[in-house]
């Protein structure tokens, strides 16, 4: 039996939209721009914490973006972000990225945010909550144990797979969908890619993504209406699956899946094979990956952006 060690599961990125009157859309615009000059000046003082913020800002012809970081040298925690529409409106995205800090950490700064909206912005963080549509999500389980290439990743009713051809030649994140569609999954080595910023750590760290666009739930409607996504991703075990099977095709259809994907490498076959090939993934399932479990994590997730009591002041 192999080894499973579950080093997370959760929400790495989550984008909020709501459509704002043209009053509003230069209201926010214009207290962006105030927010930016009072942290630039050391204005802003936080009562619970020592946390240093820097904030950026970049202006264009359809909108206004502003970079929220809790620390000066640490990881961005969320985009606030305008943008006009042809009839005099504009919508208001919120983009928070709990991926980028431990649960912890995150708590602590996602509250000073939330403060600062609340005293800023003519549209606090509750207001999001309870009334703008997630408009994009990233879900994500990361496995210690399992490295890329022992396994093959498939989903029901998915035609498009691809694998990225890394620059030395080897193979890297494996694609499931369409890149444009309403869901798309990637399963990539996570070490190999924070190796690039200086980030990596010891071991396997193997990660599941999941994300979603245009989903038409509010945040509150997470946990019920969105459900468990990795329940569909089914997971084979490579070595299991050659073991199980002598046939020249099939052996084949493996060896192609480890370069295209499954998707892909389906479309490829006769109507015949297409059904041996599904019965062979399906028997040669991987007994480590447990989507139930990685659902209760989900849950536990979503909480975290439930909207908490403000407590800024300004100096």
């Amino acid at each position: 039996m192999s080894t499973n060690i579950t080093l997370a599961s959760g929400v790495d990125r989550i984008h909020l939209v709501r459509h704002i009157s043209w009053a509003i859309y230069k209201l926010i615009g214009s207290q962006l721009w105030g927010l930016y000059n009072l942290v630039k000046n050391k204005n802003i003082l936080v009562k619970s914490s020592n946390v240093k913020f820097k904030i950026t800002i970049k202006s264009g012809a359809h909108g206004l973006r502003l970079g929220y970081y809790p620390e000066k040298k640490g990881a961005k925690l969320a985009d606030l972000i305008i943008c006009k529409t042809k009839i005099n409106m504009g919508y208001f995205k919120l983009c928070l990225y709990p991926g980028h800090f431990p649960p912890q950490e995150y708590e602590v700064h996602f509250a000073e945010l939330e403060n600062l909206m609340a005293v800023f912005l003519p549209v606090s963080y509750a207001e999001m909550y309870e009334h703008a549509k997630v408009s994009y999500i990233e879900l994500a389980s990361d496995n210690g144990s399992q490295k890329m290439g022992t396994f093959l990743v498939s989903r029901p009713k998915v035609v498009q797979s691809s694998r990225f051809l890394e620059k030395d030649g080897s193979l890297g994140t494996h694609y499931l969908g369409a890149k444009n569609g309403v869901r798309r999954d990637r399963i990539y080595d996570k070490n190999r890619q924070m190796a690039k910023i200086g980030k990596s750590r010891l071991g396997t760290w193997t990660r599941f993504e999941v994300s979603i666009r245009n989903t038409g739930l509010h945040v509150w409607e997470l946990g019920e209406k969105l459900g468990n996504p990795f329940l569909s991703m089914h997971v084979a075990d490579l070595a299991k699956a050659y073991s199980f099977t002598n046939d020249v095709v099939l052996l084949n259809f493996l060896k192609y899946s480890e370069s295209v994907g499954t998707a892909t490498a389906l479309k490829h076959q006769m109507p015949k094979y297409k059904v041996a090939a599904r019965k062979l993934l399906k028997l040669a399932r991987a007994t480590w990956w447990k989507p139930v479990s990685v659902g209760k994590f989900l849950q536990t997730a979503f909480e975290q952006f439930t909207p908490q009591p403000s407590s800024y002041v300004l100096v």
